[in-house]
């Protein structure tokens, strides 16, 4: 991998395997997601340069190739070069991971309870030739050694159906998926007022 990250034992079948599911359920119900509400993904309507809102989501610049990420909740992440900081690999991999986490939390908290502890590992396949990743491993790792065979099977089926019927991000990476970026000259005070879809990333 072009960036450590933790090599999952026996990673999951390839992102891309079948089509994203439509975004209702039986008779046309809508379907509920086990990740909760996607604020970051329901607020922006249209981009920006069709007259859509405000990105919630903004970065500020610190120093040379250093970043804080800001969002509408209050949370703050580094990004860039440097300790302490996450790199733009790094976080499209931990929101993979995240999702898959979130879409199926609520199967396992259904058998294992509320508390039970979880570490999920993920890790990707980088092609330096072209500077892109090539696929994603995600590793799901909870004590599962009070279940008998059956329950673990059941269990394990269920939460790969939650992650495959919710997960936004994976649904996203497992097609072509298109990116924009524009440039805008004009004054900057923090904190800034971004009115420009995030594009490519270094």
């Amino acid at each position: 991998p072009h960036e450590g990250a933790p090599t999952p034992h026996a990673p999951p079948p390839p992102l891309g395997a079948g089509p994203p599911p439509s975004g209702h359920g039986r008779a046309g119900a809508p379907r509920t997601r086990d990740n909760g509400p996607m604020d970051d993904t329901t607020t922006d309507t249209a981009p920006a340069s069709q007259g859509g809102p405000t990105p919630n989501l903004h970065l500020e610049r610190q120093g040379v190739r250093q970043y804080v990420a800001r969002n509408a909740r209050g949370a703050e992440v580094l990004v860039g070069d440097g300790p302490g900081r996450f790199s733009p690999g790094d976080l499209l991999k931990i929101a993979l991971a995240g999702c898959n986490a979130m879409s199926s939390d609520r199967r396992f908290t259904g058998v294992l309870g509320d508390d039970f502890t979880q570490v999920i590992g993920v890790s990707g396949d980088f092609d330096d030739q072209n500077d892109r990743y090539l696929s994603f491993q995600v590793e799901l790792v909870q004590d599962l050694s009070g279940l008998d065979d059956e329950e673990r099977t059941r269990l394990e089926r269920r939460a790969s159906g939650a992650i495959a019927r919710n997960c936004t991000i994976e649904h996203t990476l497992a097609i072509v998926t298109p990116s924009t970026h524009t440039f805008t000259s004009e004054p900057v005070d923090a904190p800034v007022a971004i009115t420009t879809t995030p594009g490519s990333e270094a």
